[in-house]
């Protein structure tokens, strides 16, 4: 959390996500639309069940993407 990551971070860390993971805190982190479409494209493979992106500016692009990647048991806040 905060630590302005950007889409670049969020990028890489959708295509480096651990084996496992469930929770994810994103929140305040200047991610955009690119960065929220890199996480999106990797949550029907991966265990999350929280993902945490508040404070960010993925606008409705972003949240489009996630949303269509959303599945049952997985929270996303904005």
């Amino acid at each position: 959390r905060s630590n302005q990551i950007g889409d670049e971070g969020a990028i890489a860390l959708a295509g480096a996500l651990p084996p496992g993971l469930t929770k994810l805190e994103l929140s305040v982190n200047h991610i955009e639309a690119a960065g929220a479409i890199a996480l999106a494209g990797v949550l029907p493979e991966s265990v999350i069940t929280e993902l945490y992106l508040s404070v960010n500016q993925i606008g409705s692009e972003g949240e489009a993407a996630l949303e269509a990647a959303k599945r049952p048991g997985l929270t996303i806040e904005y």
